[in-house]
């Protein structure tokens, strides 16, 4: 089948997985294309990253396009190497207007962008966040990948992890912890295997969503077979179960405790985890997303 695969080219970005996943199957013939912004990514105020994380899709195009919609199709449609049977936008505050072919548009940020204008301009809308899904939403939950989150047997060096932007809630926490006299990895900008290396050398994948959306983190953790420790959100139940696939707070008092239980008592926490990983392998892989898209559109 021929697939258009569009989203915001950042070194790293939850639409780089969808396109991993796709390049991964042998039935799929694919063109890429977005806005491509080299090495920079606007995490905590704009940072770059190393070059090799730099990927251009197969047409790229100017940055400026970052965060704009409604980018008309016909600028790449004149540029294809075939007529799609598909075209999927991963949108993270980007997105053409509809196209000329069947056009599927993934909302990667829905706690943050609104998605109204395109709900109506795409045949179908598949939401990753179902707390904050409207009528007529696809519920396509955030998940993992099997290959930059795959479990690594690697020596612990750290009590706990935690990547990802610095917000006070979990400074606050990461603070509390390192008084107890606990290692903590605490960091931004650890990308693909860096950031596999370092939750795999960690004992306690943290996680801490700030506005009660279900993150990709918590999926990433349990495929890498690291105990995961969470806040509780809405969507979180919907998949798994607490105590055996992770362990919840609402509170940093009752975070640190939860951590300092896990870590006490820690063979305990790891069979936690592979109950964990072996529920997210089976139904919660980008692989399995892009199937699903492609039985809705009827391609497989």
């Amino acid at each position: 089948m021929n697939i258009v695969f569009s989203t915001m080219y950042y070194p790293v970005a939850i639409g780089k997985y969808f396109e991993f996943a796709l390049r991964r199957r042998d039935d799929v013939n694919l063109f890429t294309t977005g806005p491509w912004t080299s090495t920079s990514i606007p995490w905590g105020g704009g940072m770059h990253l190393s070059e090799k994380y730099s990927k251009p899709p197969d047409f790229p195009f100017s940055a400026d396009f970052c965060g704009k919609t409604a980018v008309n199709p016909a600028i790449i449609e004149n540029h294809l190497p075939f007529k799609p049977d598909l075209w999927i936008n991963a949108d993270a505050g980007f997105a053409f207007s509809k196209p000329n072919c069947p056009y599927a548009i993934i909302a990667t940020d829905p706690h943050v962008l609104n998605y109204d204008f395109q709900r109506k301009n795409c045949d179908r809308f598949y939401n990753m966040q179902k707390f904050y899904s409207k009528p007529g939403d696809i519920y396509l939950p955030y998940c993992a990948d099997p290959v930059w989150h795959a479990p690594l047997e690697r020596e612990k060096e750290y009590d706990v992890c935690l990547i990802g932007l610095q917000y006070p809630n979990r400074t606050q926490l990461v603070n509390r912890l390192r008084q107890r006299g606990l290692k903590v990895f605490y960091d931004i900008g650890i990308v693909y295997d860096e950031y596999q290396e370092m939750y795999t050398k960690s004992k306690i994948a943290l996680s801490w969503s700030s506005l009660q959306d279900l993150i990709a983190r918590c999926f990433e953790a349990m495929m890498m077979k690291v105990p995961l420790v969470c806040n509780y959100v809405p969507d979180l139940d919907l998949h798994f179960d607490e105590y055996d696939h992770y362990l919840g707070f609402d509170s940093i008092e009752m975070a640190e405790k939860k951590i300092v239980d896990a870590l006490n008592d820690y063979e305990v926490a790891m069979q936690m985890a592979e109950r964990a990983h072996e529920v997210v392998k089976k139904d919660h892989l980008y692989d399995h997303r892009i199937e699903m898209i492609l039985e809705d559109f009827d391609l497989v």
